[in-house]
């Protein structure tokens, strides 16, 4: 890229996208005249800008563009598919000028005469001879058709015809009725962005050097009496001083502490954009590439208000064409076989973005083929992928991530099975190194799903924190299963090992500090915290001092000997200015396996049992606590659904007790989730409300209540009788 061209190609790549974004939409409205008037405003702009920089070609395009649509505009016409297909082409053209421009070259390599000529309407009748003199008439220099003058735009680093240009206020009279908006943004370099980001790192590191200095000094004025009479007489000391500086420094810290917070949140909003400026180039591509093969296809776009990462966005751009490809040419069926198998003619893609708890799900979806599952499993066998014992083991959803096996044939899954596996390994590679996960869902000559789970941002990773000693460690919050804190009672033994059962299988369980070999740390009993982490194919159940919580963060590169401490992946620093490491999961799980908790036994001790009550009511929260608690059980309280399953994914409660009419989550509702949750598919629900209908009882039972008590007859004999039958 040369520098006389630095700015045009910034604004020329940001048109193009404009230009094809207004396009597809043009072709989906083509009665909106609105719409060809913003198509006309784009490339009025592209053209003079090309026209300034001497790229005849393009602005020779650009201008053939505007001519076919003006036709259009100014003759009441409604524009068709084929001409909405040839403007489209016009734009892949203008897309390799531009690329001709970035390697330093001009644009006359690009080959336009035949499309222009379409565009202008000149085919027919226009011989070799005058194609020459038709391009001259194009890029030559004549009036703007809206407007009777032509605008010239001026770029730092391009040379001057050598005439006086006059500048134009985008607020005066001359320059329209409307004035040009100042655009709210501006560009930053990447390499910039991340300097920002180390710094702001260093804001929060120091804040917590301010903040220990404070506590050294905190700790000097306790002491203040027990120091020598001689410290104490110096005329320039005084305890009042100390505590006025101190105090100083205690409010600098804390404002030093929420600017910082405040500068990270930013920074980290910097590094994230919007999906759907990109979703036109998906929409595109899927729209040449059935027209090409002879299909038709519906495409659609769900979710496209969401935010990614910049990088995550770059990365995936081609493994979801990959997806669409597959879609198009393996998964959708050619009308005549779609209307044989009662389907409609045309088939319908849809790409969806789904974010959620920390993560985005990409989905790839359509209505074609689907995949034959028998017939993958058969395959495997022929390629030796896997021996015949172990396809039979395997079942129908299992066979179907065989086509992400690398040396899959293509051909042989295309033409007999009707599925994907195309380069799918590829695929599942780059989404793996991303720190994602690939999944597939499918019916046979119905559906095909394929869905990507993300981070939202490479930049900035989602994790779980938890503490061993005065040190964070993190997980990648998509490795994490559940956390919950759990009783000695809860712990048994396989084969002289801990284990803790989650969804009725055994999961061996191992002290983190033990992994990560870190002496001196306490090995508590009692109550235990417990983090559930997945690797490919394994769980673990690992202990630790405490469980923090889940959290959004920017990873470091470890440098030096740092870098060279096995199982750890990256360093970053936490909000609170303290840095933590992020786990290699698989290499913990690894180790794990030579270790042993030796010093948890098996026992059983007895215990009051746990109940959680939820109610917006404090009255009732506090009376139901009150006889609960004076007759033997542990009572938590919880004012309404939300807060209640936060409670109860830490904790784990023997019975619940829960009102109907709450804020948020009813109890009905709460009763359905806590019966999701398969620890819970046993444990006692008692609804106390004061609704008592026959519909509201029947409702009651249908969502899994055991018992149903309603507050207008509420007696405390019969309530604790049903609570102690229940659970003792």
């Amino acid at each position: 890229m040369t520098k006389k061209y630095k700015y045009f190609l910034v604004e020329a790549v940001e048109l193009l996208a404009e230009l094809t974004r207004g396009l597809l939409d043009l072709e989906k409205k083509p009665e909106k005249k609105s719409s060809i008037k913003k198509v006309l405003r784009t490339l009025h702009t592209l053209k003079g800008a090309a026209s300034v920089m001497g790229l005849s070609i393009t602005s020779g395009l650009a201008h053939a563009m505007e001519s076919c649509l003006i036709c259009f505009r100014d003759q009441d016409k409604t524009i068709t598919a084929e001409h909405i297909t040839l403007l489209l082409e016009a734009c892949t053209r203008l897309e390799e000028c531009i690329s001709q421009v970035k390697q330093g070259k001009d644009d006359k390599a690009i080959q336009s005469h035949g499309i222009i000529l379409k565009l202008t309407g000149r085919e027919d009748h226009a011989s070799k001879t005058d194609i020459k003199t038709s391009m001259e008439k194009i890029v030559s220099a004549f009036p703007d058709k809206e407007s009777g003058s032509r605008e010239k735009k001026v770029y730092p680093g391009s040379k001057s015809s050598g005439s006086r240009e006059k500048r134009v206020d985008p607020g005066s009279k001359s320059s329209g009725s409307n004035p040009v908006p100042l655009d709210e943004t501006i560009r930053i370099k990447i390499d910039v962005l991340d300097q920002i980001t180390k710094l702001s790192n260093e804001i929060l590191i120091n804040n917590i050097w301010l903040k220990n200095m404070t506590g050294d000094m905190t700790d000097l004025v306790k002491k203040w009496e027990h120091l020598p009479t001689k410290f104490k007489d110096n005329p320039g000391i005084s305890l009042e001083k100390i505590e006025q500086g101190l105090g100083w420094l205690e409010k600098k810290v804390s404002d030093t502490a929420a600017l910082s917070r405040e500068i990270s949140d930013l920074i980290k909003e910097t590094h994230m954009v919007p999906v759907k400026p990109l979703l036109f180039m998906y929409e595109k591509f899927v729209r040449d590439l059935s027209l090409e093969i002879g299909k038709k296809i519906k495409f659609e776009t769900k979710g496209s208000d969401i935010y990614l990462g910049r990088s995550l966005l770059d990365q995936i751009k081609e493994p979801i064409f990959h997806l669409l490809r597959n879609c198009i040419i393996h998964g959708i069926e050619a009308p005549e076989e779609r209307l044989d198998r009662g389907k409609t003619e045309s088939g319908t893609i849809c790409l969806e973005f789904i974010k959620e708890m920390g993560q985005v799900h990409i989905i790839c979806y359509d209505d074609g083929r689907g995949l034959d599952a028998q017939a993958i499993k058969n395959r495997s066998v022929e390629k030796g992928l896997l021996t015949q014992n172990a396809v039979e083991a395997i079942s129908d959803v299992d066979a179907y991530y065989l086509i992400l096996k690398s040396g899959y044939s293509s051909a042989k899954i295309v033409t007999e099975f009707a599925g994907r596996g195309v380069g799918l390994d590829v695929v599942k590679n780059c989404i793996s190194g991303m720190g994602g996960a690939i999944s597939l869902e499918s019916k046979k000559l119905g559906f095909c799903r394929i869905i990507l789970t993300l981070p939202l941002s490479i930049d900035l990773t989602s994790i779980f924190a938890v503490q061993v000693m005065d040190q964070y460690y993190l997980f990648p919050f998509r490795t994490v299963i559940e956390t919950r804190l759990i009783k000695e009672k809860q712990i048994f033994f396989e084969t002289g090992k801990p284990v803790i059962s989650y969804n009725e299988t055994p999961i061996p369980l191992v002290r983190l500090s033990e992994i990560l070999n870190i002496s001196g740390a306490e090995k508590q009993t009692g109550s235990l915290s417990i983090i559930l982490v997945k690797g490919d194919f394994e769980i673990l159940a690992l202990v630790v001092d405490k469980l923090i919580g889940r959290m959004e963060v920017m990873p470091r590169k470890l440098e030096g000997r740092l870098g060279q401490i096995p199982n750890f992946l990256s360093s970053t620093i936490l909000a609170d200015g303290y840095p933590g490491f992020i786990l290699d999961v698989a290499g913990i799980i690894e180790i794990s396996k030579t270790l042993i908790m030796s010093d948890l036994k098996e026992k059983t001790e007895h215990r009051k049992p746990d109940i959680l009550v939820i109610d917006d009511s404090m009255t009732t929260s506090m009376l139901i606590e009150g006889m609960l608690s004076s007759n033997g059980y542990n009572v938590t309280l919880a004012k309404n659904g939300e807060q209640a399953l936060e409670i109860f994914s830490q904790q784990d409660f023997d019975l619940f007790v829960t009102d109907i009419q709450m804020p948020g989550i009813d109890g009905f509702e709460l009763s359905k989730k806590i019966r999701q949750l398969h620890r819970y598919k046993d444990a006692p629900i008692v609804i106390l409300s004061s609704l008592g209908s026959d519909a509201e009882l029947r409702k009651g039972l249908e969502v899994g209540a055991n018992a149903y008590i309603v507050k207008g007859t509420f007696d405390e004999d019969e309530f604790l009788s049903t609570i102690g039958s229940l659970i003792g």
